[in-house]
């Protein structure tokens, strides 16, 4: 494999969405990653055991989930946008 340099990657990521091939750049990059997430398990697997290490927090509907330690999530009230706010 061979070294590119930055500003050659950055030319070739502003020509993609005229290539008809990717809508735009952001497009690109994550089919790029998906595919080399893909291909390369281990490096999936060790992304997922970083992720796992550190807290988080999520939303799924109207819950939300807090992960503050390993292995402890707490579920949180559930949780509104501002326009449901003023709705209720």
């Amino acid at each position: 494999m061979f070294e590119i340099s930055e500003e050659l990657m950055k030319k070739e990521l502003k020509v993609i969405p005229s290539t008809g091939f990717y809508k735009n750049e952001e497009v690109f990059i994550k089919e790029a990653i998906n595919t080399l997430l893909a291909t390369r398990k281990d490096l999936r697997i060790t992304i997922a055991c970083e992720l796992y290490k550190r807290p988080f927090s999520f939303h799924f509907g109207y819950l939300s989930f807090v992960k503050t330690t390993p292995g402890f999530i707490k579920t949180l009230s559930p949780i509104f946008t501002p326009e449901e706010k003023k709705r209720s």
